[in-house]
């Protein structure tokens, strides 16, 4: 059954936004065909934190990219100085022998002027992550010009990643979360 143009606007309009919406009737599509209704029931999944401990930067989503698996529930809010936000991320349904990998990236905004935040070349907080059918989860983050995918190919099983403005650890076999600092805050 298809929705009337007049349905659709009063979805968008009291689920909160356009992505708001999207991800509910998402949500309802899965329920009714089938997919596991609770993340924690997927064959691999990862629960993602990303914490702001700037003072003077929030943090908006701008790409993601995934080698296998999707969103569980995809982000879309800004982070802002002192908060944090958690998402989750899981194999694709009906994959066999697959895990998540991927990764997302974030624009780095001032807060008080709302314009770009840069460093010389520098100017995405991106974020990769996996967590494999067979192998150890991984992680690794960076503060740098270049695309999700040439950063991904660069993790190790590492279980702590610190640089001078971001870092990341894994919380347990299903968790994972990423900083953001500002230069002077001491890790």
């Amino acid at each position: 059954m298809a929705l009337t143009a007049a349905q659709i606007l009063a979805l968008i309009q009291n689920a909160g936004g356009v992505l708001k919406a999207v991800s509910t009737i998402a949500d309802e599509f899965n329920q009714l065909f089938g997919s596991v209704e609770d993340v924690h029931n997927k064959v691999r999944w990862l629960e993602i934190s990303i914490v702001n401990l700037s003072t003077e930067q929030t943090l908006y989503i701008d790409k993601s990219w995934f080698d296998s698996g999707r969103f569980w529930a995809q982000p879309f809010d800004g982070i802002a100085p002192g908060s944090a936000q958690t998402f989750f991320v899981c194999n694709s349904d009906g994959s066999i022998f697959t895990g998540v990998s991927g990764g997302v990236s974030y624009k780095v905004v001032k807060s008080s002027s709302q314009s770009k935040f840069t460093e010389g070349s520098k100017e995405r907080l991106i974020c990769t992550f996996s967590n494999p059918y067979a192998g150890a989860t991984k992680c690794l983050t960076r503060w740098m010009k270049n695309d999700i995918s040439s950063l991904f190919g660069e993790m190790e099983e590492s279980a702590i990643v610190r640089d001078e403005r971001c870092g990341c650890y894994r919380a347990g076999n299903n968790k994972v979360v990423f900083i953001w600092k500002d230069k002077s805050s001491h890790w």
